[in-house]
């Protein structure tokens, strides 16, 4: 029994030594609580703070990144404008060479140029002085037509030279027209028995009509109008004492255009000319411009007033002629380069006359008419070219080729 008491009491005390004992861990388990809970406290203090910290460093790492970006994003700005700068640059550069090869260039050419210029103008004053030499020649030739009686068909003698020049052992020829054989003008001179045909028609059939030939001697190119002035510009006295003017000419229904010629300006031109007045025109030069008719003016014209009794009609004026002749000469040909005119010499009986056809008026036949042929040219435009008549090739004109070369004598 007191063993069973004994054991209840080692029992009972080693059960509050474990109560004790549990007791103590549980306070220090109490006391760990609440070591743990204030440092769980502490460190969530810590927690915010560090979190505070890192919204403050988010932040400013985005601020900062902003910042960047916008830096980089200047720096990217500045670096394209530094790029299209030294392309511009490069450019320029290029461009300064360039310009500099070509000042050079320029520069050469400009001594080319000065040099040239220095060449032309000392060719220019030799024209000039051909000029004055030809125009006092010209006005020496033209200022009167000599008669027949003082150009005699008398050869000179055909005279014979060793070389040297010294006089051969027999000095002339023994026949006075020796010359005659060899001269280009024995088929016209009247010195000459030499005859070359030349035609002298009055009308030629051709393309279903009976065309009225005129004989080259009998075309006039120059007629007489009267009318009244319109649309007058001028008249100015120029330096050489001619008169510069041009006007239309009105008579009734029919008009023709007045102007100077390109073969110089008339001198006589009444002092009373103006507006409305009546007028009459001598010697004018009549031609047609895109179908009107026209009245050139030169040395040999005159303008002054009518009398009440003249008369000259417009109407009256012959502006279209067909003439049958032989071709002494073509004087020009296209070539598709600097000339652009066809251009020959026609010869009858009676006289000669030049003929032109300009660019698309140029005839097909053309390329077929030789020197020697006798040819037709039918409903020509009548004209006249330093004093010579002319026959000129326009619209609704043509030609036709007669004979040819091989078929008549040669001249």
């Amino acid at each position: 029994m007191a063993e069973a008491v004994e054991l209840k009491d080692e029992q009972r005390l080693e059960l509050e030594t474990r109560a004790e004992s549990l007791r103590k861990e549980r306070d220090d388990a109490l006391a760990d609580k609440q070591a743990i809970h204030q440092r769980m406290t502490a460190l969530e203090q810590q927690y915010r703070e560090s979190r505070g910290r890192v919204e403050a460093l988010e932040n400013a790492f985005r601020e900062a990144k902003a910042k960047l970006t916008s830096t980089a994003e200047k720096y990217t700005a500045l670096r394209g404008n530094l790029v299209s700068r030294q392309k511009a640059l490069e450019e320029l550069r290029l461009e300064l060479s360039e310009s500099q090869q070509n000042l050079a260039e320029r520069d050469k050419e400009l001594a080319a140029a000065r040099e040239q210029v220095s060449s032309l103008s000392s060719e220019l004053e030799e024209m000039a002085a051909l000029d004055s030499e030809l125009e006092g020649l010209y006005g020496k030739i033209h200022s009167r037509d000599p008669s027949i009686e003082e150009c005699p068909p008398e050869p000179s003698p055909l005279r014979f030279f060793e070389r040297g020049g010294v006089p051969a052992d027999t000095p002339v020829h023994a026949d006075e027209r020796a010359r005659c054989t060899r001269c280009d003008y024995r088929g016209i001179c009247d010195g000459s028995d030499h005859d070359i045909e030349l035609p002298l028609e009055t009308r030629v059939e051709r393309f279903g009509h009976a065309w009225p030939v005129t004989p080259i001697g009998e075309i006039e190119t120059r007629a007489s109008v009267i009318g009244e002035v319109v649309g007058l510009q001028g008249p100015e006295i120029i330096e050489d004492g001619s008169i510069s003017l041009e006007f239309t000419l009105q008579d009734g229904y029919d008009r023709a255009r007045v102007r100077s010629s390109r073969q110089g300006n008339p001198t006589r031109v009444t002092r009373t000319i103006s507006e409305g007045s009546r007028v009459k025109i001598d010697d004018g030069m009549p031609s047609l411009w895109r179908g009107q008719l026209q009245i050139d003016l030169d040395g040999k014209s005159s303008v002054s007033m009518a009398s009440e009794g003249d008369s000259a009609p417009v109407v009256e004026v012959e502006t279209r002629v067909s003439v049958v002749g032989r071709v002494w000469s073509i004087d020009a040909y296209p070539n598709g380069v600097d000339v652009n005119r066809w251009s020959i010499t026609l010869m009858d009986k009676t006289g000669s006359a030049a003929s032109v056809a300009f660019k698309q008026f140029v005839p097909v036949s053309a390329a077929a008419i030789s020197r020697g042929d006798e040819i037709a040219i039918l409903n020509g435009e009548v004209g006249e070219w330093a004093g010579r008549p002319q026959v000129r090739i326009g619209p609704g004109a043509r030609v036709v080729i007669l004979r040819h070369s091989e078929d008549t004598p040669g001249f």
